[in-house]
């Protein structure tokens, strides 16, 4: 289950049933109501990979395998096992007697269990089987969500000129809103009310040549900043570091050893509870780690001077414009780059169009 935020550019007034209309293509339904999108989807490619990719398993002595994120593996700090209901964090990982963790293939684990390929083809939504044994599933390839709602968790992320018509759809889950979302520590919940003084509570939908661009990059600017100033806050609270200029190399320290961590968690994805528990941030690094994680600062190699001062008005996950869809995922490289590619395409929106903040779910 995932949100994203999806920028709709659209020549009329963007009430629901339009809306709908527009974003219908990518709807992920298998319904009558948009069987116009639906096609027989050749899915073997997708299926015979994963039958073949590595998963990791416990082999007891017998030489039985059974699924590591079992509970009986795993036991407290006090070494209690989970499943006896006394159990407290942190948990840990513990084979028994002869047993070891290994790396074995789809086709091994599901073979052990007596399923064959067309029984994990069925797992994998594989709904028909051809005679030249190639499986299709009925769907709509190019879906994108399953239901939306204009604004949700990204409610008030345009700011509009005064005076502008503009239009509010719902924040999302208890009443959460863009710049709740962006809210990550103490500081700048703190903050929210004089955000809202100086920069309005936003809307969701409002006409390009009505959008307050100026306010909105010095909105983006602020949050930024005051994020920079929790991290030089905290870590002199907590006698740190207090020269900010030597917590930014330790911050770009910090960020190549999170993305170690990243890759170790993908190639190990019981990292976490193997003991010795990796530690790959060193003895140097790991005070940081709560303050950055919380912060959820950007951890890249930036000056972060200029990773304030480059921040963008805006940027959504994806852009629909003139039947198209445009997203982060669909061949850009990372942040920077799409950032130059909705830039681009924002600009060719015409600026009498409509502009409406959509809260995509999948």
């Amino acid at each position: 289950m995932s949100h994203s935020s999806v920028l709709v550019a659209i020549n009329e007034e963007p009430t629901q049933a339009c809306l709908d209309d527009i974003l219908r293509p990518w709807h992920d339904c298998e319904s009558a109501e948009c069987s116009e999108h639906l096609r027989d989807v050749d899915i073997t490619s997708q299926i015979i990979e994963r039958w073949n990719s590595q998963i990791q398993a416990v082999r007891h002595a017998n030489g039985a395998f059974e699924d590591p994120q079992s509970m009986e593996f795993y036991v407290d700090a006090a070494g209690r096992p989970l499943w006896s209901g006394d159990a407290g964090p942190p948990r840990r990982f513990v084979l028994p007697d002869g047993a070891s963790l290994v790396w074995i293939t789809r086709r091994e684990w599901n073979e052990a269990q007596g399923k064959d390929l067309d029984d994990f083809a069925e797992a994998c939504h594989a709904e028909e089987r051809t005679p030249d044994d190639r499986y299709l599933r009925r769907m709509n390839p190019d879906m994108k969500w399953d239901w939306w709602v204009l604004g949700g968790r990204f409610s008030g992320m345009l700011i509009p000129r005064d005076g502008a018509d503009t239009r509010t759809g719902e924040p999302g889950a208890t009443g959460t809103t863009y710049v709740d979302s962006l809210l990550g520590h103490g500081l700048l919940r703190d903050r929210r009310r004089s955000l809202l003084v100086q920069f309005g509570a936003g809307v969701d939908a409002v006409r390009k040549s009505d959008l307050n661009i100026e306010a909105m990059r010095q909105r983006e600017v602020a949050l930024r900043s005051d994020t920079w100033s929790w991290c030089v806050e905290a870590t002199s609270t907590h006698s740190l570091v207090g020269d900010p200029v030597a917590l930014d190399r330790i911050r770009t320290d910090f960020g190549r050893a999170h993305a170690r961590l990243k890759q170790m968690r993908f190639d190990q994805p019981l990292s976490d509870y193997l003991p010795p528990a990796p530690d790959p941030y060193g003895a140097d690094l790991l005070p940081y780690r709560g303050i950055f994680l919380e912060s959820g600062i950007y951890l890249g190699p930036h000056n972060i001077a200029d990773w304030i001062e480059a921040t963008p008005p805006f940027l959504t996950w994806s852009i629909v414009k003139d039947g198209s869809w445009h997203e982060v995922g669909a061949g850009f490289e990372d942040e920077e780059t799409w950032q130059r590619q909705f830039a681009a395409i924002f600009e060719q929106i015409p600026p009498d169009h409509w502009l409406a903040i959509v809260d995509c779910h999948l």
